[in-house]
């Protein structure tokens, strides 16, 4: 039953329908946001209503008033989170003439946007940063179980797979013991070489 409402609703979201549905929302900024929202709400739903929706072939016409009441309702989440800003934003911007287009709130609006512009980049490139070294890091651990006695590699990485001594003992018939002793050995030779 989940599968069969999870396919209906991906069918759904990646048609031309949706799509145009989701288009004619303005700001087109948060039309992304929207289509996001409204499968997670989607999704949600219970997997029975979804699929007697798909079979009536109504599940369109669900989606459509899910995406009308998260846009326009004033009391929906995705209202006051998203869009009243943005529209408060535009609105004040556009009735702005001459010199006072830009105005204190107007102005200190900007310059917030663009300090979070500035702070998601800083964070998406220490983000990156991080990940290459996490990367990294993995690569040359692995690298180094690699240089292990043979016995010692697969046991590690038996460990690596099954997360317990127990599970290792259930599936080669090694005692948990005696796997726990070579694992931990083991790992002082990875962090051995990996000191140095």
């Amino acid at each position: 039953m989940k599968q069969r409402a999870h396919d209906a609703i991906t069918t759904l979201v990646q048609s031309k329908d949706f799509k145009q549905c989701i288009s004619k929302i303005e700001p087109k900024e948060l039309q992304d946001d929207l289509a996001a929202e409204v499968s997670l709400i989607l999704l949600e739903t219970d997997p029975e209503k979804i699929v007697r929706l798909a079979d009536a072939h109504q599940l369109k016409f669900y989606a459509a008033r899910v995406v009308m009441n998260l846009a326009f309702s004033t009391t929906s989440p995705f209202y006051r989170k998203y869009r009243r800003p943005v529209m408060e934003f535009k609105e004040n911007y556009l009735h702005g003439t001459g010199d006072n287009l830009l105005d204190d709130t107007n102005a200190q609006a900007v310059k917030h946007l663009q300090s979070l512009q500035v702070a998601i980049t800083d964070d998406a490139v220490h983000e990156l940063a991080m990940r290459q070294e996490r990367e990294d890091f993995e690569e040359r651990v692995l690298e180094v179980i690699e240089e292990l006695y043979w016995y010692d590699c697969e046991m590690v990485k038996l460990y690596m797979k099954l997360g317990n001594y127990r599970q290792i003992e259930a599936e080669t018939g090694i005692p948990h013991v005696s796997c726990f002793k070579t694992v931990k050995k083991a790992f002082a030779q990875i962090k051995q070489r990996l000191d140095q």
